[in-house]
C-alpha cells in the first residue's frame, strides 16, 4: 500500500506514540474510527522502535483507546500483552493541574495527526 511505502515521520517514536494516544482519545470522544493511514503508520513506528518500559502509561492508554474503538492493537504483541497484564500505576503524590483547553488545542494543531483528513 502507499502508506507502507511512505517514510516514517522524522520524530521521536515515543512522541509519535503520545500523539497517537491523544488522537485515539479524540476519536473515542467523537465516536469515529481513526484513519487507516494513521494506524498503519503507528504500527510501523512500533515495529521499527518498540515502546520502552518508560512508556507503560502511554502503551496502556493506547491499548484502552483501541479496545474502546473495537480495533486490533497497533502495538507489538509484547507491548499489547504488557499493557493488558501490567498492574495499574501508582497514583502520583500530587495530581498535575488540569490541562488548559486552549493549550491542548494549540498542541493538537502542531501534532503529526492533525493533518490527517477525517472520515
Amino acid at each position: 500500500s502507499p502508506a507502507a511505502a511512505a517514510p516514517l515521520p522524522d520524530k521521536d517514536p515515543a512522541e509519535l506514540r503520545r500523539q497517537y494516544e491523544q488522537y485515539l482519545a479524540t476519536c473515542v470522544r467523537q465516536g469515529r474510527p481513526p484513519a487507516q493511514q494513521v494506524c498503519d503508520m503507528i504500527r510501523r513506528v512500533c515495529a521499527a522502535s518498540p515502546p520502552s518500559p518508560d512508556e507503560e502509561q502511554v502503551v496502556r492508554a493506547i491499548a484502552e483507546g483501541e479496545a474502546k474503538l473495537g480495533m486490533p492493537s497497533s502495538l507489538s504483541a509484547d507491548g499489547a500483552a504488557a499493557a493488558a497484564t501490567a498492574p495499574p500505576p501508582e497514583p502520583a503524590p500530587t495530581a498535575p493541574a488540569a490541562p488548559d483547553p486552549a493549550a491542548a488545542a494549540a498542541a493538537w494543531k502542531r501534532s503529526t495527526f492533525s493533518q490527517v483528513p477525517v472520515g
